[in-house]
């Protein structure tokens, strides 16, 4: 292990140890924390290694932001596997496998700190949030990662991540398709086409909750809005929690961006240090507007 630079005012405690050993589909390049499968004759070995690097240096910023370790008894394993593909269409992340397509890490655009955040998550919520929640959530985390810790922020439905949201989800609101969208913020359920007309459908859903969820975290913290992926019941446990149910912090989320200067919209909180041996956990401390208890717990 090397030590290395100090990146956005972080020290990086090492540059991570890769080992390469040829695989069925291609080659597997290995960290103490990450495994990744290349095709055959898909990058060259640099681009190879970059890519492992950047992947193991982002689930330990992940980590570090949220308090959370990788939960390997959950998952029956020791690593996260993310497997590149030509074969992949789109990104994605089931239990601790996730797959990117090859042109997207060739092209600096695969979103490695939102799926392995989904990944994090999971032992949380165990499938039961909401999309809006889920994958709000894994958005923020990406953007905040990468504005404040380093790596980059792969911009699949933002063009400027949290920095930009809100103006987005102001421009989607002004659409058809925006506001066709826009009751199923906060609902269980997800609008009826997200996965057969993603063109029109995906992009505004995923903004607005992605533009909601920064609202809640920068009002309650990103501790509880984690914990929440364990609640049976979103909105009972943030009306116990803060005094306002989902509705009524929608209501407050729409207001304020509508109001709020284009191109203002930087993430609220700042990078906290990992512990050194974290087990899964969500510590319970909150910004300034505390909710009323802490009984919140993981499940």
């Amino acid at each position: 292990m090397v030590a290395s630079l100090t990146r956005r005012g972080f020290l990086l405690a090492a540059v991570p140890a890769i080992k390469m050993t040829p695989s069925r589909h291609g080659v597997s390049l290995e960290t103490s924390r990450v495994r990744v499968g290349f095709p055959h004759n898909g990058i060259d070995t640099d681009a190879m290694r970059a890519f492992t690097q950047l992947v193991h240096q982002g689930l330990l910023d992940i980590e570090s932001y949220l308090s959370v370790r990788f939960d390997a008894d959950y998952f029956g394993r020791e690593k996260i596997f993310y497997r590149v593909s030509s074969r992949v269409g789109m990104s994605s992340a089931h239990g601790s496998f996730v797959r990117f397509p090859l042109r997207r890490v060739d092209s600096r655009s695969a979103p490695y700190l939102r799926e392995t955040t989904h990944v994090l998550m999971e032992p949380i919520g165990k499938g039961r949030p909401p999309t809006w929640l889920t994958d709000g959530f894994a958005s923020f985390v990406e953007s905040h990662v990468a504005e404040t810790y380093g790596g980059y922020d792969a911009g699949v439905f933002t063009r400027g991540g949290n920095r930009t949201v809100d103006e987005e989800a102001r421009g989607h609101l002004n659409t058809t398709d925006g506001r066709r969208v826009e009751p199923f913020v906060r609902r269980s359920e997800e609008p009826p086409n997200l996965r057969r007309d993603r063109e029109r459908t995906a992009p505004p859903y995923y903004v607005l909750s992605h533009s909601f969820v920064k609202f809640l975290v920068g009002e309650v913290g990103s501790s509880l809005v984690a914990a929440l992926h364990g609640e049976r019941d979103l909105s009972a446990g943030l009306r116990r929690e803060t005094g306002r149910d989902t509705a009524k912090w929608k209501a407050a989320w729409l207001e304020e961006i509508a109001k709020k200067p284009k191109g203002v919209s930087e993430s609220k909180e700042k990078p906290r240090a990992s512990p050194a041996d974290a087990r899964i956990h969500i510590r319970a401390s909150f910004p300034a507007r505390r909710p009323r208890s802490s009984r919140l717990l993981l499940r």
